[in-house]
Parts: C-alpha cells; structure tokens; sequence
C-alpha cells in the first residue's frame, strides 16, 4: 500500500498481521488528542512485521502490550519509543536494525528474544524494569 504515516488515537486494537509488510510505512505516532487515562491500546502479533524502512516508532502511552513478533525484521533509524508499564512480547523486535539509543521505562515487561537478531543498538538504559528475560 502507499500509506506512510499513522497516527494511533486512543483505545485502539490493532490485531494479528494487520500492517504486516506495509512496505511504505514509515512512522507510527500517537495523535496530539490523547487524553484517556486508561491504559488499553494493544498491538498484536506481526502487526508490522516485515514492514520494513521506519524512521519513527512512538508507541501511546495508552498501549499494554506489544505482541510476539509485532515489529519484528524491520529497521527503524530515528527513534523507538514505547511508555512505562508496557508488556514488550516475544521477539517483538526480533532481527531489526534499531536507533542507537533505548530508554526502557520502568514497570516494563521485556520478553524472550525480543531484541534478538538485532543490530545497531549502541545504548540501552533500563530504569527499574520489571521483567528482562
């Protein structure tokens, strides 16, 4: 498809393969229009996967889960974010060129294998996680 920007407002679900290889997709970002308190945005298994060149990743900070393999073979050169609390799913990020630098908030659940395979990540600050396995 030719979709190259998406903007996730709140209370989203996006489910299994839903953009997976979405070849021309370049950033993923919250709206500016968050305001919801809950915490219930979820992102699937392989949602992106195999999507490819991304400059941009910020996951909303409404999001509770990314799920197995979501981002997996991607590359993403700019920034990946993704708020505290999250659940971060088995290679979610599994063989993907990722920015230099990662914050990993606290509260976050990092699951197996999620940066396996990867490369470019030079810098990793972890500030109380819960789990890293």
């Amino acid at each position: 498809g030719d979709l190259e920007e998406l903007y996730l407002g709140n209370n989203i679900s996006i489910q299994d393969k839903a953009f997976y290889s979405c070849d021309d997709l370049e950033v993923i970002s919250p709206t500016d229009d968050i305001y919801d308190n809950e915490v219930n945005t979820v992102i699937e298994k392989e949602a992106f996967g195999y999507c490819g060149n991304f400059t941009t990743i910020i996951i909303p900070y409404d999001t509770k889960s990314l799920g197995d393999e979501s981002f997996r073979n991607n590359e993403i050169s700019e920034t990946l974010s993704f708020p505290a609390g999250i659940t971060i799913g088995k290679k979610a990020f599994y063989s993907t060129e990722l920015p230099e630098t990662l914050v990993i908030y606290p509260e976050t659940t990092v699951k197996d294998e999620t940066f396996a395979y990867s490369e470019g990540l030079k810098y990793l600050y972890i500030e109380e996680t819960k789990t890293f396995s």
